[in-house]
């Protein structure tokens, strides 16, 4: 009995409550001055930017192959943001993949899961 009751009662307020939520778009639309113009006159001068030169990207002294990348490695797992990023943080840290005692320190996890994340770094 309640529940056609709520369905009664939401058929009855909604159409109120939507006609006054219109009332209100348009009031807010009305009360808005249309955008200027946006074309540029042409009489009026117009400064030259010079683009300048951007700095040469730091080149990292370890080669490619030592590079670790935790994204890729962590995936399959489906880890939380923060935990892949503390994980992805450390790594960068130590240049390696981590082993289940540093994931199991770092993101206090059981040592079972945490064997396994170490695993999926390791691949």
């Amino acid at each position: 009995m309640l529940i056609p009751l709520v369905v009664f009662l939401l058929a009855e307020v909604m159409p109120v409550i939507q006609a006054r939520c219109i009332q209100a778009r348009d009031n807010a639309l009305n009360a808005v001055p249309p955008p200027a113009d946006t074309t540029t006159d042409q009489t009026t001068p117009t400064q030259e930017v010079t683009p300048t030169p951007l700095p040469a990207p730091a080149v990292a002294d370890e080669p490619a192959t030592a590079t670790v990348h935790p994204v890729r490695a962590l995936a399959s797992l489906r880890l939380p943001p923060h935990m892949s990023n503390a994980l992805g943080t450390r790594m960068a840290e130590l240049g390696r993949p981590l082993n289940a005692d540093e994931v199991r320190e770092l993101l206090h996890v059981p040592d079972a899961f945490a064997a396994r994340v170490a695993d999926q770094l390791a691949a």
